[in-house]
């Protein structure tokens, strides 16, 4: 249930499940790990003319199956739309311009 309020929780919902749902579609034949590359990084890089971003990246279990939780270990939103869907994909290590910034869900 949305809520009016002046200051509202912050969190969006989806995001933290968002490349999960999409390796799901990879491994559903439904699109390719290319095609999540070009929407989610060539795309906006060049849309927004943003400078190659060196030593960053991010790795994945392609064979990893889990089910999504009611709440999501980074977002401060308290719901997701995909509570109890069971996805096969997850993210394993995120490394911004050389540095770990996530690995195995620290």
């Amino acid at each position: 249930e949305e809520k009016n309020s002046d200051k509202p929780p912050p969190g969006y919902p989806g995001l933290e499940t968002m490349l999960p749902l999409l390796l799901t579609a990879v491994s559903e034949g439904r699109l390719t790990v290319d095609d999540i590359i070009k929407r989610l990084y060539e795309n906006p890089s060049k849309i927004f003319s943003l400078p190659a971003q060196e030593d960053t990246y991010v790795e994945v279990d392609l064979e990893q199956e889990w089910t999504i939780p009611k709440h999501m270990q980074f977002t401060k939103s308290k719901w997701t739309p995909f509570e109890g869907m069971k996805v096969k994909g997850k993210v394993m290590r995120v490394v911004l311009r050389g540095e770990v910034a996530y690995i195995d869900g620290q």
